[in-house]
């Protein structure tokens, strides 16, 4: 069965190979204790950081993926109705840049959203762009989606307080701006 997830492409799939090797085997980290000792090479322990935001990334979409589940959309689908308002009339390879996932995903997924009456597309004056653009239902749809996003949101912050949010959202903004500015270091 074909998944509604996009593939991703391009500088995610970099980023997400050094991810994978980083939670893999890592020689210089310390041995977890009861190692064996010998030749073999010791059991070593994943970075917990990084462990932690994978596991926190996995738990957010499995939970995100449920919520919207009884209306009958994907948090991916939900994203790309979100840019489609935004922007009406974006094409697909835009929806693709922006959102780091193939343009065969996103062609796929734009026909499932039109074929559920969500979105349209129209061939655009010039060229052979075409747009695509949210119906009242796909607007309608959107909108309940945005509700249970914020549900979703609340639920997941409440634990932290105001001053606990700002605190995580700040360490998750100087997170990517540190992973973005090694991206621009590597070859």
């Amino acid at each position: 069965m074909e998944s509604d997830r996009p593939a991703r492409c391009g500088g995610a799939d970099r980023r997400q190979g050094r991810w994978r090797q980083a939670m893999a085997q890592d020689p210089t980290l310390p041995p977890k204790s009861g190692a064996s000792a010998g030749g073999a090479h010791p059991a070593v322990v994943k970075p917990p950081l990084m462990t932690a935001l994978y596991q926190t990334g996995r738990a957010v979409d499995a939970a995100v993926n449920a919520a919207f589940a009884p209306i009958g959309l994907s948090a991916s689908q939900w994203a790309v109705l979100r840019l489609i308002d935004e922007q009406p009339g974006i094409a697909g390879a835009e929806i693709a840049r922006r959102s780091d996932v193939s343009p065969a995903a996103v062609t796929t997924m734009l026909d499932r959203l039109q074929s559920a009456g969500l979105v349209e597309r129209q061939s655009q004056p010039r060229g052979r762009i075409v747009g695509a653009f949210l119906t009242e239902h796909g607007r309608h749809r959107m909108g309940e989606g945005d509700a249970i996003a914020h549900e979703v949101e609340r639920e997941l912050t409440r634990p932290l307080g105001r001053e606990g949010l700002t605190r995580v959202l700040d360490d998750l903004n100087s997170f990517v701006s540190t992973l973005n500015s090694r991206d621009k270091k590597e070859p």
